[in-house]
């Protein structure tokens, strides 16, 4: 499976590399895309003649582009008592590492 997390704007991609996700898709991967990893899918710009990317994927959905920057966002992580004991467990450890890897300066809080 490859993951393309959000980067925060629209950064094009070379056709080359988008055939590439395409192959891998076409060969059993999976892809998962978030917000602004659209332009691995298309190359649209917002205009209904602009994009430019290779099939299948340029048509799969009607892609609201530049959304606006969300560098600013701060996500929150749950580590209330909320919920089974496992879940707590897990929530806590996600936090935890968000914070030894430097994604977060607070426990519960990540940008």
């Amino acid at each position: 499976m490859t993951l393309f997390e959000c980067v925060g704007a629209r950064s094009a991609k070379a056709l080359a590399d988008q055939n590439r996700v395409i192959n891998y898709a076409n060969a059993g991967g999976r892809v998962f895309a978030t917000h602004f990893s659209y332009v691995w899918l298309t190359n649209n710009d917002g205009k209904s003649t602009t994009s430019t990317a290779p099939k299948p994927f340029d048509q799969t959905a009607t892609w609201h582009v530049d959304q606006g920057d969300f560098a600013s966002t701060t996500g929150l992580v749950d580590t209330s008592a909320q919920g089974d004991p496992a879940t707590q467990a897990r929530r806590t450890a996600f936090a935890s590492w968000l914070l030894s890897v430097g994604a977060s300066t607070t426990l519960d809080r990540f940008r």
